[in-house]
């Protein structure tokens, strides 16, 4: 990956006292063990100072900056039997995305937001949380040239030669922006396979443009009730809209309704804790 862009060094553009505070703040960064309440409060500080929003400034540089993906992925394409070290989230930016569900009749959308050095679990996590399904089932990130997988992204040990498939949870999503890839693919195979396609819409300060000052996942909107996962995929949840499908009549018809009807709360959503399931992988 590449080098942090942190402790500054003065460019001429910030104060040689903004540059001592924000310095002197990065030599007290919170600590591995460090709440979440604690890395917020620290944050908070260093977007504070003058030299903050130079900070996030640089951060937005490089993610417009070519590199070479291949030398920047942590794990090789190889047994991927240990991939569950997680690291905890600490970037003051936030990356916004938005998440739409391909291939279904009705449209369903969710924008979310994540600290800037997420990984592809962290979103992972995040999309199954936002549509409320139960992340029961094997998952892949896929980035496609010309419709034809060039890498992807997962967890646990694949069967058979996987030469283009990476660590979810040790790989950013920055290491794909930062090759000017904006947009790639979600997989999710349950009892059918469901296909999303993810685009990075946005990179900000952390509390702008709606998103959070702390290091949780934020939801912003979205369009339609999550479908049964187990339905089938898009096939099945046609017949599940239409009453056909022996899903629909356990639902009952006024939930079913809801879900032709596009509702969706925002507020509803609850993110679960990615470092206590990763653990679980």
């Amino acid at each position: 990956m590449s080098d942090p862009i942190l402790p500054f060094v003065n460019d001429g553009e910030i104060s040689a006292e903004s540059l001592e505070e924000l310095n002197q703040l990065l030599d007290q960064s919170p600590g591995e063990d460090s709440s979440e309440e604690e890395v917020a409060a620290f944050m908070e500080k260093v977007m504070a100072t003058g030299a903050g929003a130079k900070l996030i400034g640089g951060l937005a540089e490089q993610l417009t900056e070519r590199g070479d993906l291949a030398e920047m992925l942590a794990e090789e394409p190889e047994e991927l039997e240990e991939v569950n070290d997680y690291r905890e989230l600490t970037s003051p930016a936030r990356m916004i995305f938005k998440v739409e569900l391909t291939g279904v009749d009705v449209g369903i959308w969710r924008r979310v937001s994540l600290p800037a050095d997420c990984s592809f679990f962290d979103l992972h996590c995040a999309i199954q949380d936002s549509l409320g399904w139960l992340d029961q089932h094997r998952h892949e990130f896929q980035v496609r040239e010309n419709g034809v997988v060039a890498v992807a992204f997962g967890v646990g040990k694949v069967e058979g030669e996987r030469d283009d498939l990476y660590c979810g949870i040790q790989n950013e999503i920055t290491e794909l922006v930062t090759n000017g890839i904006h947009s790639f693919h979600y997989l999710y195979e349950a009892e059918g396979v469901w296909e999303g396609l993810i685009m990075v819409e946005d990179l900000v300060p952390a509390g702008e443009k709606g998103t959070s000052n702390g290091l949780q996942p934020c939801v912003h909107d979205g369009i339609g009730l999550c479908p049964p996962e187990d339905c089938g995929g898009p096939d099945g949840f046609r017949k599940f809209l239409a009453g056909e499908h022996p899903l629909a009549i356990e639902y009952g018809e006024e939930l079913v309704e809801r879900i032709r009807a596009g509702e969706f709360d925002p507020g509803a959503v609850r993110f679960r804790n990615v470092a206590e399931v990763a653990k679980l992988v």
